[in-house]
């Protein structure tokens, strides 16, 4: 996009690497940690937002310059890997960052390892096994759950795919939204599993005798909550498309 100002200057807009709908792999990314920068303050702020509910006024990320202000909405998705960053409980506690993440931190002893060494040894000249799943095979079941829920909302929207598609995104959110509780039934155990989920959560929780650990577990509730609800929905639409029963949600899951 190109614009002018009142100076006949044009300023160019490049999308960033947030922008649009993508995965992004941070293989060292303890470096987006590191606040010696002055605009660490900015890079963590984006990122936060970029990880907010897509469609949300929050998952829009600005940027005011000189030219005017950029706007951009964020649909990434971001896998980050990492030795354990320095003061990670002060970054848990304090700068909000990793309660927006689902944080598995695993310690790797000298047995882990060996065998981790064996496997991959072992698995020199060896044909990959049928049973594991390609990226390919990944995308393709991915993108045939889209279908599956988008047919479902234009169902219940009355609407057809060209008419859909002729829909700005805007209106698109409006009317995922207006229909967010047509797509799916649920059944009378579905919350008791839900409530059971939280349950084991805390009883996780209370087993945990570091008061300063415990504080900061409790703190990665809220997102395993939300992640636990997404899970379970993807867990719905996946029994519908291969067809296990016909509503899937009817039986708690």
């Amino acid at each position: 996009m190109m614009t002018a100002n009142r100076n006949g200057e044009e300023y160019v807009t490049v999308p960033g690497i947030l922008n649009g709908y993508k995965t992004l792999l941070f293989d060292e990314a303890s470096i987006l940690l590191n606040d010696a920068k002055a605009y660490f303050s900015d890079k963590i702020l984006y990122l936060q937002q970029a990880m907010a509910p897509i469609g949300s006024e929050t998952n829009v990320l600005v940027k005011h310059l000189v030219g005017g202000s950029v706007r951009t909405p964020s649909g990434v998705s971001l896998w980050m890997t990492t030795y354990p960053p320095k003061d990670i409980m002060s970054h848990v506690l304090e700068k909000g960052f990793f309660q927006r993440v689902f944080l598995y931190q695993n310690d790797v002893g000298v047995e882990q390892r060996q065998t981790t060494s064996e496997h991959r040894m072992g698995g020199v000249y060896v044909p990959v096994p049928d049973k594991v799943w390609s990226y390919e095979n990944l995308a393709e079941f991915i993108l045939d759950i889209q279908g599956l829920v988008k047919g479902r909302l234009l169902k219940a929207a009355g609407l057809t795919e060209e008419e859909w598609e002729a829909l700005e995104e805007g209106v698109k959110e409006e009317v995922a939204i207006r229909h967010t509780y047509d797509i799916f039934n649920i059944g009378p155990s579905y919350h008791a599993a839900l409530l059971n989920a939280v349950d084991d959560y805390y009883a996780l929780i209370k087993g945990i005798n570091n008061d300063i650990i415990r504080e900061t577990a409790m703190s990665f509730i809220p997102q395993c909550r939300k992640l636990h609800y997404h899970f379970r929905q993807h867990h719905c639409r996946h029994h519908e498309d291969i067809r296990h029963h016909s509503r899937p949600c009817n039986d708690g899951y």
